[in-house]
This record gives structure tokens, sequence and C-alpha cells, in this order.
């Protein structure tokens, strides 16, 4: 791991910021950003780029880190994520009428984004407690996004792998950096336990309802009161037949 922390260091100071520099990077995200949410399914990992905090939450903990103050962390993730949106709903608006709106939306989810890397270059900076407090908070929210993107995935192999492999490993970072003696393990242990356990039991344990209907032409099958249906599996699913009008069946 500290080898890990290592590599990842030397190659954030390589990068100096400028609001040129975060400039060009919104746009390049938002570029690749529209083009993953035009080109690709929903249920891929490239489609979240998108639509969810999974990545901008990973950006902004960067540019936290390579920040001198937390003002200038909170500024430079504000830039880069809105204009990043700003840029995607640009090129979206000819083939999606309502990228305007959902960059809206962006602009909500934005903004936690700007408070977490405000926060965060505060824990960078003064350590303590509230590093602990912050970085397990942190694995906390990795940990959802982790249950989240697996459910997708053992549910629709192979989508989701990649999501799932960087949220699992977003998580066991901030866990190992939220642990320094035993007070940290407990915060630690403490918060992505009952995260864990309440986000799996809401997760797996919801039971989403579907609605099939299929009309049947009532001369080509004349169904009476003498006919029956059932389903393979009741556990899951019920099925019976109403009317639906004079020439056809409803099948539910």
């Amino acid at each position: 791991m500290e080898k890990i922390k290592t590599k990842a260091a030397e190659l954030l100071d390589r990068f100096s910021l400028s609001y040129r520099v975060i400039a060009i990077f919104a746009a390049a995200m938002g570029v690749i950003s529209a083009a993953s949410a035009l080109l690709c399914p929903e249920k891929t990992s490239f489609y979240r780029l998108s639509v969810s905090p999974e990545v901008w939450l990973i950006l902004s903990s960067a540019l936290a880190y390579k920040s001198k103050k937390p003002s200038d962390a909170a500024l430079y993730s504000g830039i880069m994520l809105i204009g990043m949106h700003f840029v995607a709903a640009l090129v979206k608006t000819p083939f999606d009428p309502n990228a305007m709106s959902g960059f809206l939306k962006a602009v909500l989810i934005s903004a936690f984004c700007v408070g977490y890397a405000y926060f965060f270059k505060r824990a960078l900076d003064e350590g303590g407690r509230l590093k602990d407090w912050l970085f397990a908070l942190s694995a906390a929210m990795y940990i959802i996004f982790t249950l989240v993107n697996f459910k997708v995935f053992i549910y629709s192999f192979p989508f989701r792998l990649l999501a799932l492999l960087i949220c699992l490993a977003a998580a066991l970072i901030f866990i190992y950096e939220s642990i320094r003696d035993r007070t940290s393990r407990i915060v630690s242990a403490s918060v992505c336990g009952v995260v864990f356990l309440v986000s799996a039991l809401i997760l797996f344990s919801h039971r989403y309802n579907y609605k099939c209907v299929v009309l049947l032409d009532s001369k080509k099958y004349p169904i009476t009161e003498e006919w029956s249906v059932k389903s393979d599996d009741e556990h899951i699913s019920e099925a019976k037949i109403e009317g639906a009008g004079e020439d056809s069946v409803q099948l539910l």
C-alpha cells in the first residue's frame, strides 16, 4: 500500500495546477463524458462517468491534494466539475434535448464535491481526528458505490466490472489512510461496518416490481373461464388473465 501511495504522490507531483490547466482538463473530461453517455449502454462503467460522483470525488480529492489551501481546492474542484458538465451538455444537446436538465442535476452533485474538496484539504493539513473521520466517511461512501456496482455486476455480468474495481480500490485506500492508532481503527471500523451492513441489507433485500402485459388475439386464442395461467416460479412472480377488450385478452 505504501508503494501505491508513493507512486500516486509522484504522479500527482508532476502536474502543476493553474486555471488554464483546469479549464483544458474540464473541457477534455466533458467531451469524454458526453461521448460515454451517448455511445455506451447505461449499465457500463464508462457511462457512469457522466451520471455518478464515483469518479468526480476522486478527481476532487486529487485537486485537493495538489492545492495550497482549502479554498483553492474548492475553487479548482468547482471550476473543473461544472466546466466538465457544461461542455458535456453542449456536446450532448444536438442528440439529447434533455441534456441541459441533466447539467442542472450534475451541478447539485458538483456542489457536494466542492465542499468535499474543501474539507479534504483541511483534513490533509490538520491531520488528527478530522482526517480520521473524513477518510472513514469517504471509505463508507465508496463502500456504498462498491455495493451498488457489485449488484449490477452479479446480475448483469460483466457490466460495471471497471467501476466496481475502482470503487473497491478507493474504499481500501481510504480505510488504510484512516487507520493511525486504536481510536482511528475503532472509528473506521464502526463507520464502515455500519454503512456496509445497512447498505447491503437495503440493496440486496429490495425487490423490483415489474408488470408485463401480453395481449392475445381472442379469435386465435379463445380463452374462457376454464383456462388458467401460472408462473414458473410463483415465489418471485404471479400471472393472471384479465379481459382487455372485445377482440383481445390481457395476460398479466
